[in-house]
């Protein structure tokens, strides 16, 4: 069983300790029940921006639905708190990411300013929504559904994200991107 897997099964027992349905999760972060199901059962991954959601929901720290400390995600608003970063290990390869979009509940998507470090990727993932990604520095191999597209600096790509994704940095210098994602609206 993979890390992700197991993270997720802890997903499942904290929704289940505080005696939570999958509907009622799914109401409190605009997710569906049946991509929630499949989630906890290791079928589909999570954005970073619905795990967030998910643990607002759940009353619990982010750091309590990743498999290890090394994996730290901390949601951040506009202003001086979007200058802190924080480091994620997912795939391979250290990745920092930094939420500069602001944290109100009417928001319909979440900006994320990413770098990556050298020869570093995400798994294969595939979770409701969209995304939009613009590479500021460097190049991206971008995995979607089979296909790779190799964009570099000044170029973006938009896609569904339920078509599963991931991406490469196959350079030995860093990437730098800005990813926008939205969630399913109910």
């Amino acid at each position: 069983m993979t890390a992700a897997a197991l993270a997720y099964q802890d997903l499942r027992q904290i929704r289940k300790s505080k005696k939570m349905s999958l509907k009622e999760l799914g109401e409190q972060t605009g997710l569906s029940p049946s991509f929630i199901s499949q989630v906890e059962r290791g079928k589909c991954n999570m954005s970073l921006i619905s795990m967030v959601r998910v643990s607002k929901a759940l009353g619990v720290d982010p750091h309590e639905l990743f498999p290890d400390e090394e994996q730290k995600i901390h949601p951040l608003g506009s202003g001086e708190e979007s200058k802190r970063k924080e480091d994620v290990e997912q795939g391979y390869g250290k990745k920092e990411y930094r939420i500069v979009s602001g944290d109100f509940p009417e928001r319909a998507f979440d900006v994320v300013h990413v770098t990556a470090a050298p020869h570093s990727a995400t798994e294969m993932t595939c979770h409701e929504g969209e995304e939009f990604i613009w590479i500021i520095e460097g190049c991206m191999h971008h995995l979607l559904n089979g296909e790779t597209r190799v964009l570099q600096a000044g170029d973006s790509i938009h896609f569904p994200s339920s078509i599963p994704h991931s991406y490469q940095n196959r350079q030995d210098i860093e990437l730098k991107y800005l990813i926008v994602v939205t969630e399913k609206v109910k």
